[in-house]
């Protein structure tokens, strides 16, 4: 079973605009609207797209170790956290372009998904795009599978302070929900242990915000100010 996708203009300029330039305001003409969409998506798939051929890529992540480092950092002060209020003003451009291609690739791996799928056979996927020339980008399942491992992977960022309330905590999964007192958005707050949760417990349900140290969960070089998962790191006192 051959699976040929092709992008029809409208449907281009419609995902584009929603998913690949978010936070950032360009201008087009009619003229060169078709020509820029196109080449948007081949500038954040040509990576990906090129890892993904690499053989026998393999997940590894350690997000705990990474954890204890950034709190050893904290301890000691040989990092200056950044306050959210000002990243949420001034977000480093790198992120918000980064941010463009993995939305624009997360929709690709949705399409990925039926070729990942065994019990379905054989499949492909090929896409066919026209900038600088038609360039073919065809996926087996072993791309597809190297692709999702590549965007999909997670590390955590520089220590930030945040700031807001907490309405959940649940020990079972180590996760919270924590609303951020500048954009009123709820995050998952992730914690590494039952000592993080304890040492936060206290503010549960309250309407005072609190503050903490606490690592962006980043993925594909990336991470959602507005609503992205948290690590909790320690509280921030005065």
């Amino acid at each position: 079973m051959n699976i040929v996708f092709s992008y029809s203009f409208f449907f281009l300029q419609k995902w584009f605009l929603i998913h690949a330039f978010r936070g950032v305001r360009y201008t087009f003409t009619t003229s060169s609207l078709a020509s820029e969409i196109t080449k948007r998506i081949a500038d954040a798939l040509n990576p990906a797209f090129e890892k993904a051929k690499e053989e026998g890529l393999t997940r590894m992540e350690n997000l705990d170790s990474d954890i204890d480092v950034q709190k050893s950092k904290l301890v000691k002060n040989l990092i200056l956290p950044k306050i959210f209020d000002k990243e949420l003003l001034y977000p480093d451009p790198k992120i918000v372009r980064q941010y463009g291609d993995k939305s624009i690739l997360k929709e690709i791996d949705q399409i990925l998904a039926i070729i990942r799928k065994e019990e379905l056979g054989e499949n492909y996927f090929s896409l066919s795009l026209d900038v600088d020339g038609k360039k073919e980008y065809s996926f087996n399942r072993d791309k597809s599978n190297n692709f999702h491992s590549i965007i999909t992977k997670k590390s955590i960022g520089n220590p930030m302070i945040y700031k807001g309330t907490l309405r959940m905590l649940d020990s079972g999964t180590k996760i919270g929900k924590f609303i951020n007192s500048s954009t009123k958005k709820t995050h998952n707050l992730r914690f590494r242990s039952e000592n993080d949760i304890f040492s936060i417990r206290e503010f549960l349900g309250g309407k005072q915000d609190f503050e903490f140290y606490g690592s962006p969960v980043i993925e594909y070089g990336s991470y959602d100010l507005y609503a992205g998962d948290i690590y909790f790191l320690m509280l921030r006192k005065e």
